[in-house]
This record gives C-alpha cells, structure tokens and sequence, in this order.
C-alpha cells in the first residue's frame, strides 16, 4: 500500500468520524439502529465502520501506524479503544490528526 493511499484513508475515515461518531457497533443510522458501515443511511461509525466506510481494502499497516502513533498497544483491537467508557470523539479525532501527521511525515 502507498503512503499516499494510506493518507486517503485515515483523512476518509476521519471525516466519517467528524461527521458522527458512535461506540458499540460499526455504524448506526439516523434512528439509532446499527447498520453496515457501508450503507448510505450510515450517520455516525466508530473507528472501524469508518475504515470500512471509506471503501478502500485496510491492510495492516494502517492499523498499526495508528496504534503506533498513538501509543496504543498492538495487540489491542481499536474497537475495544473506541468504545472504552468515557472515551470522546474529540479523542478519537485527535487520535487521526496524530496518525495523519506521521503519515505525511513519512511521505516527505
């Protein structure tokens, strides 16, 4: 995977999350049902509807550069991250801009 592909992603899936973030589930609709992440009446994701939302194969390393980025350990799935009680949207879009950084930091 391109560095280039890998920035698609994580700017993709940030915008999915700034649009509507949720915990417990991939994605719910806009009466609070869960849906496929890939729906169109998909309203909010967690982080990995958003990566899915976005349409594009997730390979590893995007995962892991976002753990690594955020100091998060590797052997932790990002859905038990995302859904910890007390865990914020505003943490999880900082969390992106980290991993978009160092993503283009790696591409420079």
């Amino acid at each position: 995977m391109t560095n280039e592909t890998t920035i698609a992603i994580l700017t993709n899936a940030r915008a999915f999350i700034a649009n509507g973030w949720c915990q417990g589930h991939s994605a719910y609709d806009a009466d609070g049902c869960p849906i496929n992440a890939t729906s169109p009446r998909a309203v909010c994701f967690c982080i990995y509807g958003a990566f899915d939302a976005t349409g594009i194969i997730l390979e590893d390393s995007v995962i892991e550069l976002f753990k690594e980025t955020n100091g998060l350990p590797q052997n932790k799935p990002l859905s038990r991250w995302n859904d910890e009680p007390g865990r914020t949207q505003a943490e999880v879009l900082e969390a992106f801009d980290h991993a978009i950084a160092k993503a283009k930091e790696v591409n420079s």
